[in-house]
């Protein structure tokens, strides 16, 4: 059996059904999980067949790997709509299948799964088993003229480049809901090489009844190539670490009163910088210009207080503080997002009436 053709096939209809998935399905979770087992169950009949054929030698063994690669997934494209099974079977299922699979390929290491296609193959199961029980975004991006990062000064040619953003979010429960998201990049600024940037949030709401109720929300971003426009036809990469934090409280108290508050801070580190002048052709060259690797922080703080005098005539009270800080080198982001709060540039009282007059 020629593995390599045959998992050829294989990978390219699991990346012909991710992007369909992915593109066209994604809001119908429904169709994903279906497509989901179909494609399971197929790659785990190649996987134990094989595994099976180079244990006992039976050459039936091997066709039917070869058909269960090949020719299954055009038959189940057809019927696969009528499956129909509950979450909880259908998530059950999918762990099997991926288990079974994964038991295949360590046996079938040394012979039958050779790596880099083995690797990808693996890494695609595992992605449609997150797309089975979560959201899942891919795009892929060829190579692209882009005048935004420049301001006005030529276009920059950037690489192809891929990213992909997990969604998962859980529906209330007691007095919680819970949030997260995730997402992962490859390429696609001027770099040749492939730097990567992955970031990651979660978000927690606590529900005091329904008058009250607090969200925080917390977030890292990293970015091995994080272009910032310098001057010129002057850009540079920097090796970017950012922290971010928000949160607030809402509060309705009683018919007449509400009180909200709001919080948001970031800190910010850049360094290793790697210039780059864009040629008129619009490709990026490295170039000896000195670029010094740079870091901040942010913060926003609101209170606003609301007092409805009449319908449509109300009472603000505002406290507002915040403040921005840069520092002309690297001194580390959850460094800079510790010293956020001490911000204090800005800081206001406002009172407002908004009082509605009939005539």
């Amino acid at each position: 059996m020629d593995e390599s053709k045959v998992q050829s096939a294989l990978l390219g209809w699991i990346i012909t059904l991710a992007i369909t998935i992915s593109v066209l399905l994604r809001r119908d979770k429904d169709v994903r999980q279906r497509l989901f087992i179909l494609l399971s169950g197929n790659l785990t009949l190649y996987y134990f067949s094989s595994f099976l054929y180079h244990l006992l030698g039976y050459p039936w063994m091997e066709r039917m790997a070869l058909i269960a690669a090949i020719l299954i997934p055009l038959g189940g494209l057809f019927f696969f709509r009528s499956f129909s099974a509950p979450a909880r079977r259908i998530r059950l299922l999918s762990v099997a299948f991926f288990l079974a699979v994964l038991l295949s390929a360590i046996v079938l290491w040394p012979t039958a799964l050779k790596p880099p296609v083995g690797f990808a193959i693996l890494a695609y199961v595992l992605g449609f088993m997150l797309v089975a029980l979560l959201d899942l975004n891919v795009q892929a991006r060829t190579a692209a003229y882009d005048d935004r990062i420049t301001r006005g000064n030529g276009a920059m040619r950037t690489q192809a480049g891929f990213n992909g953003v997990v969604t998962r979010e859980w529906p209330r429960r007691g007095d919680w809901q819970f949030e997260t998201e995730w997402s992962l990049g490859l390429r696609g600024g001027v770099r040749s090489d492939t730097p990567i940037g992955w970031s990651g949030s979660f978000e927690a709401t606590r529900h005091f009844g329904d008058a009250l109720n607090v969200e925080v929300w917390v977030g890292h971003v990293m970015d091995q190539e994080f272009l910032v426009w310098q001057q010129d036809n002057l850009v540079s990469g920097f090796q970017m670490n950012r922290y971010d934090l928000s949160a607030s409280l809402n509060w309705n108290i009683g018919t007449r009163h509400e009180l909200r508050v709001k919080l948001e801070a970031l800190g910010l580190d850049a360094d290793n910088p790697r210039p780059w002048r864009i040629a008129a052709d619009g490709r990026a060259q490295a170039s000896n210009d000195v670029v010094e690797p740079f870091s901040l922080r942010n913060l926003g703080f609101q209170v606003r207080y609301r007092y409805e005098l009449a319908p449509l005539s109300n009472l603000y009270v505002v406290y507002g503080r915040g403040g921005f800080g840069y520092d002309g080198y690297a001194a580390g982001a959850f460094e800079q997002f510790g010293d956020a709060f001490s911000l204090r540039d800005d800081e206001q009282l406002l009172v407002k009436l908004a009082y509605r007059f009939e005539l």
